[in-house]
């Protein structure tokens, strides 16, 4: 199982099971939206997101800067879980 693999898992299972790991483009909102405003409570770093880049990777979106860029899924990196209303 891979770190973003782990945390998808846990964002599905959190709670009452409606709540899930974010997307590239909805943390690319979470940031413009929430962050860029002081809204959220986000971590300096990067967030990992569901969306996936090839078998052994996944996009990562930047709360430093906005940039969004893969990374390997066995690296650390912060998780927001997200639910749907």
């Amino acid at each position: 199982c891979t770190t973003s693999g782990i945390a998808a898992s846990i964002c599905a299972g959190y709670d009452d099971g409606t709540w899930f790991l974010p997307s590239a483009g909805e943390l690319d909102l979470m940031y413009t939206n929430l962050h860029q405003a002081l809204l959220g409570g986000f971590s300096s770093g990067g967030y990992w997101s569901s969306t996936e880049f090839g078998d052994g990777g996944a996009w990562l979106q930047d709360f430093v800067n906005g940039g969004q860029t893969s990374y390997v899924k066995f690296s650390s990196y912060f998780v927001r879980a997200v639910r749907a209303f």
